[in-house]
């Protein structure tokens, strides 16, 4: 947790916490691990983000569900995404 923290404060100069547990997803061709981490803002508005690293050319907001197409894995996390998202519902349905 306290790494997701650094690293968005590092790229894009915001603070957040932890709301719930990371998704995890491999795959084998190619091989890779994603981690996704819900986070809520910590005492900073969604429009404070900027592009602090030399890493990050520019910081933008866009819907889980409708990553921008210049990301390489758009489908993928598109489909991964809408799973996290109906496996909190069902898991918020199960506590009501």
């Amino acid at each position: 947790e306290d790494c997701v923290r650094r690293e968005v404060r590092e790229e894009v100069d915001l603070e957040v916490k932890i709301s719930a547990a990371p998704d995890v997803q491999s795959t084998h061709k190619p091989r890779r691990i994603l981690f996704a981490f819900q986070v809520e803002l910590d005492g900073c508005e969604a429009s404070d983000a900027s592009a602090v690293s030399a890493e990050i050319e520019e910081a933008k907001w866009f819907r889980f569900d409708d990553p921008p197409e210049l990301l390489w894995w758009a489908d993928e996390i598109k489909e991964w995404f809408e799973q996290v998202r109906e496996e909190r519902i069902a898991e918020a349905a199960t506590l009501s």
